[in-house]
């Protein structure tokens, strides 16, 4: 479950420097039980791999999860999405061919 409530403008990092195999996802955090957030997410690799697929996903309940975002850029990219409900989130590294560790951060706001 989760270990770390995300707080709103405060950036907080899914992924730190992962080199772990792909697939795998990060940590769970929870989130503020309000309607509506703005999540702004930043992936970034070390190295870029000739490859990747990596996944900002959501929940109600910790245990089921949909996937919000997909980054698929070896560059690493800057995305915004907005989520109407959901407690939980995480990031899931599909897939990733080559190349670095991987950081993801999200921030949050209403």
């Amino acid at each position: 479950m989760p270990t770390m409530l995300i707080q709103p403008g405060e950036p907080c990092k899914l992924f730190d420097a992962d080199a772990v195999a792909a697939p795998v996802n990060s940590a769970t955090f929870a989130m503020p039980t309000t309607l509506a957030k703005v999540l702004i997410w930043v992936y970034k690799f070390a190295s870029a791999p000739g490859s990747c697929d990596i996944q900002l996903q959501i929940s109600e309940d910790g245990v089921f999860w949909s996937t919000l975002d997909t980054g698929t850029a070896t560059t690493g990219e800057n995305r915004t999405t907005a989520v109407t409900a959901a407690n939980f989130i995480r990031a899931r590294k599909n897939a990733q061919s080559g190349g670095g560790a991987l950081t993801v951060e999200v921030t949050m706001s209403y």
